[in-house]
């Protein structure tokens, strides 16, 4: 592909309209590193890649690839086509008849768009949204909220190891709309070892002594900001401990110079409070299974 056809693809980019649609400007490191990933992944020969630049207009790359420990297809589509049903349908048995003995593919399109509609036709069931928002917006939101001042916010330590993985396993097992439900606590006791180890960014809501809720605004090399998982306990929802939890981590990235933030959920009650906080849905993750 020639560079008019590289800078077609990045300015298309998720986080690129995103910004220009706030009139915010496109963090350099992003700028860089967005390219580079663009040109490496097409000349990558490990991955499939269908494309025409003649109308339809279309590209997609199809590989190996895992989510949460579970073998899949990833179906990455990056110029979203307008054309048949029946094309989506050959994109789909494109991608299954070139990698074998994998039982699912996720197929990561933006919202809403006609390939979306067409994939959930054809039996896709959502896996997630990826979602973006400026950190003004969630500042402007959350500050307005008085909060309980017996609960504090402290960074994550050995000390509160064992209560975050409980938190995080009760909260998804009990959420209807989490794609880990089923996952052992060990899996949770895992994810909070790798965070200690290797002293990421997290945060710990504590009432007398005790932890109630946890959140982790992590930021990328691209100076994009990110919340990698979020939870409150069961029996303390409902009392604006998120709402805490999503403040600190606003003002987290404000000190840091984050101007925009990303992060994927499938749990119906993070997608519903993320319209408050104008959390836009740019990308989803559909799941079709070999037939």
């Amino acid at each position: 592909m020639n560079k008019q056809s590289l800078d077609f693809l990045y300015e298309g980019s998720a986080l690129v309209r995103f910004c220009k649609g706030k009139n915010i400007s496109v963090p350099k490191e992003f700028s860089v590193l967005r390219k580079r990933d663009i040109k490496e992944s097409l000349t990558d020969q490990s991955k499939h890649t269908r494309y025409s630049l003649k109308r339809p207009k279309y590209l997609y790359q199809f590989f190996p690839s895992n989510d949460i420990g579970i073998k899949i297809i990833r179906v990455d589509v990056l110029i979203a086509p307008k054309w048949s049903i029946d094309k989506t349908k050959a994109m789909v048995e494109d991608a299954f008849q070139n990698v074998k003995r994998i039982k699912r593919a996720h197929f990561y399109v933006p919202v809403k768009s006609q390939i979306y509609n067409q994939l959930i036709e054809l039996g896709g069931r959502s896996r997630g949204q990826e979602l973006l928002a400026t950190t003004d917006d969630g500042l402007k939101y959350l500050s307005q909220y008085e909060y309980d001042n017996d609960v504090k916010v402290v960074k994550l330590s050995k000390k509160y190891r064992d209560e975050i993985a409980d938190i995080e396993y009760l909260a998804h097992k009990y959420s209807k709309s989490s794609r880990c439900e089923n996952f052992p606590r060990k899996m949770f006791l895992w994810f909070v070892d790798h965070l200690i180890e290797n002293k990421v960014e997290a945060l710990v809501a504590v009432e007398d002594g005790r932890a109630i809720g946890f959140i982790v605004p992590s930021i990328t090399k691209a100076r994009i900001g990110h919340i990698m998982s979020v939870s409150v306990h069961p029996d303390d929802q409902g009392r604006g401990v998120s709402k805490l939890l999503y403040y600190e981590a606003m003002k987290y990235f404000k000190k840091n110079k984050i101007r925009v933030y990303a992060g994927v959920s499938s749990t119906n009650e993070v997608l519903a409070f993320s319209k408050k906080l104008k959390r836009k849905p740019i990308y989803a993750y559909l799941e079709l299974v070999r037939k």
